[in-house]
């Protein structure tokens, strides 16, 4: 589920012309780019905690691996494609999106484990 995530990413973000919808809302493109990675960070990292007996480590490695493909398909937009542009913002976001997740499961964790 991952891989193929990870491919529907890369389509969408290097599509000379992304489906957009016709209200544009405030920030829809940034929105778009944080719950992207969120689920990428999501879908990582229960693959990489079947493999692994330590939690946060799978769980940074997830979100890590995240930011890492955020920045290198805004790299890939810049060099490969001509009708799409590489933005710092759009990193930023990816970044944001990855680590809510990481915050969340972690809060998550600690509670379960509090009780």
């Amino acid at each position: 589920m991952l891989v193929l995530w990870a491919l529907l990413v890369l389509w969408l973000s290097l599509d000379p012309s992304p489906p957009v919808p016709e209200n544009e809302l405030f920030g829809w493109d940034k929105l778009q780019h944080a719950a992207a990675y969120a689920l990428m960070t999501f879908l990582a990292g229960f693959a990489f905690h079947a493999y692994s007996d330590n939690f946060y480590r799978s769980w940074f490695a997830a979100a890590g691996m995240s930011i890492a493909y955020g920045g290198l398909i805004e790299l890939l937009q810049g060099w490969c494609t001509e009708a799409r542009s590489a933005e710092f913002g759009d990193l930023v976001a990816d970044t944001i999106g990855a680590v809510v997740v990481l915050a969340v499961v972690s809060a998550v964790r600690y509670f379960r484990i509090a009780r």
